[in-house]
């Protein structure tokens, strides 16, 4: 190991070997491996001359000063963006302007501003500090303007309540009352911080609480009990607070739902459950980058992370991500635009109406009964479910999966994961402009679908089976702001029809079906009841048990 002393002296560290078979790996090549001045590579260099230095790092940089292949050579292997996507191992990262404008003078340089505001004032000389101190509270009083910070406030509520509610059918809820969704705020400075956690306070007082272990918010951000004011000191932790904080931010069934941060976690913090991070500091360059990788981790069905840029982010991310690979470059793992996404939310709109094409849905929904849009939904879903329907029968179809019940349900998830991450978008309604009820015509598809998969439970659990984990965490939370969606307990009454007796299977029952709306359905509640009538009878004969199952 290195001395600490010849490394902060700036004097000559002594030789250690001038051997030229030593490798030393470096997991996480930083900022400090760059300086051969008078830092950490210079005494690196001057202990173990001829050493092979092999790096491991998630951002490389390049730049004048600081360039991870000139000090390390070129690439050894490339574990991309794109490849973890592919793998499994992340989920893709969309990204979303909000830009809240500031008004400053011309020569005011945010990005450099943010820079000294992240420097430690500790070792600095008087006029380092001053320099220092002076770009802080420029910094605080652009970004930290009582009505910014009022629109800042507002416009994040309204898109995290929002944005929970969309996530809930991929990340579900807690049994025990918490939140398995989380976001990450991260401001310009600890003083917008404690800013910004007022403002929602007074908008939404029952997030608040005095208590380590309670509220759906806390601030995490480094303080220096000597030195800083009254109003940062409240939110000050201890090494062992913090660390209960951190640890509940990971929990999805803890009720923390907002962590608000500075410089604290936005680096080598892992707390899955964390899907959206909204962004009020400028940041560039590999620290973006390490940033934005927070909300690219892999929990239950998430499919993707979304930052939000109240700070300017789409032209930074662009210059970032040009350090990456041409897959990366090209396929955006990290950082595709929203538009993309609305784009993608359009399509599978029209694919659904394709799918539909043969049932008037639309007309049903019109109709003027409080039922109009459950009743649709039933019977879309018998529609797609019956294999008379054109584009169903199983002989005319070269690959079952382009039956259109399969087809509805993967489209239909495809449709929820985009309107999940764009709803909130405001220019969403200019992919639809020859659709006025666009947004309830998705709840539709999403109601329909969650009828299917209530059907596929119900059939998998009358035959015995286990129900696949997704379908359970997708029926058990899933939301829609325009019906109450209730479970489907009685298929019969959901048929129209009332409950069958097996014991009375008549022509009278039979003509009841087949005279019912949904017949299909029907038809897959009798079988159903059968089914289980018949595990129920063969209970402790296991030949015919497994005959039946």
């Amino acid at each position: 190991m290195l001395a600490k002393e010849e490394k902060e002296s700036g004097a000559d560290h002594p030789l250690l070997s001038d051997r030229r078979n030593i490798v030393v790996v470096v997991d996480e090549a930083h900022r400090s491996h760059y300086d051969s001045l008078d830092g950490y590579a210079r005494h690196l260099r001057d202990a173990l001359p001829h050493a092979t230095l092999l790096a491991f790092t998630g951002t490389s940089i390049s730049e004048a000063d600081r360039n991870t292949r000139e000090v390390f050579g070129d690439y050894i292997d490339v574990y991309d963006l794109k490849r973890a996507a592919d793998d499994g191992a992340t989920v893709k990262v969309f990204h979303e302007s909000r830009v809240i404008q500031l008004v400053m003078d011309q020569d005011v340089d945010p990005t450099e501003i943010d820079e000294e505001a992240d420097r430690i004032t500790d070792g600095l000389d008087d006029t380092e500090r001053r320099r220092v101190e002076q770009a802080v509270a420029t910094m605080n009083a652009m970004y930290g303007a009582p009505a910014r910070i009022r629109d800042l406030a507002a416009d994040l509520v309204e898109h995290w309540e929002g944005r929970r509610e969309w996530m809930k059918p991929f990340v579900g809820v807690s049994e025990t009352g918490g939140a398995a969704d989380k976001a990450m705020v991260v401001c310009a400075t600890r003083e917008i911080c404690v800013r910004v956690y007022d403002a929602l306070r007074e908008l939404r007082p029952e997030w608040h609480s005095k208590e380590i272990d309670k509220g759906a918010m806390k601030i995490v951000f480094s303080s220096n009990s000597g030195k800083d004011p009254e109003h940062l000191l409240a939110h000050a932790l201890s090494d062992g607070r913090r660390k209960a904080v951190i640890n509940r931010a990971k929990d999805p069934d803890d009720e923390l739902e907002l962590l608000i941060v500075n410089n604290m976690l936005l680096t080598g913090f892992d707390a899955p459950p964390v899907h959206t991070m909204y962004l009020d500091r400028p940041l560039k360059g590999a620290n973006l980058m390490q940033t934005l990788a927070r909300v690219n981790r892999r929990f239950r069905a998430k499919e993707d992370g979304l930052p939000v840029g109240y700070a300017p982010l789409t032209e930074n991310l662009q210059r970032a991500i040009a350090e990456y690979t041409e897959a990366d470059q090209e396929d955006r793992t990290l950082g595709q635009d929203l538009d993309w996404a609305l784009d993608e939310l359009r399509n599978e709109y029209d694919i659904r109406t394709d799918i539909l094409r043969g049932f008037d849905w639309q007309t049903k929904l019109a109709m003027p009964s409080k039922t109009a849009f459950i009743d649709a939904a039933i019977r879309a879903a018998n529609n797609l479910r019956d294999p008379r329907t054109a584009g169903n029968d199983p002989d005319k179809l070269d690959d079952p999966r382009q039956a259109l019940g399969r087809r509805f349900r993967e489209h239909a998830h495809r449709l929820e994961r985009f309107y999940a991450l764009s709803a909130s978008a405001k220019n969403i309604g200019e992919r639809f402009p020859e659709h006025p009820a666009w947004r309830r015509d998705v709840q539709f598809f999403v109601e329909v679908r969650a009828y299917m998969a209530k059907y596929d439970a119900m059939d998998r659990e009358a035959r015995g089976l286990p129900v696949a984990r997704d379908v359970e965490l997708y029926l058990a939370q899933l939301t829609s702001s325009v019906v109450e969606t209730g479970g489907v307990t009685d298929l019969f009454a959901e048929a129209g029809l009332e409950t069958a007796d097996l014991t009375h299977l008549n022509d009278a029952l039979v003509a009841q079906l087949q005279n019912s709306e949904t017949p299909h359905l029907a038809a897959e509640a009798l079988r159903r009841l059968i089914e289980r009538k018949m595990r129920e009878v063969t209970r402790h004969n296991i030949v015919r048990r497994i005959d039946v199952v």
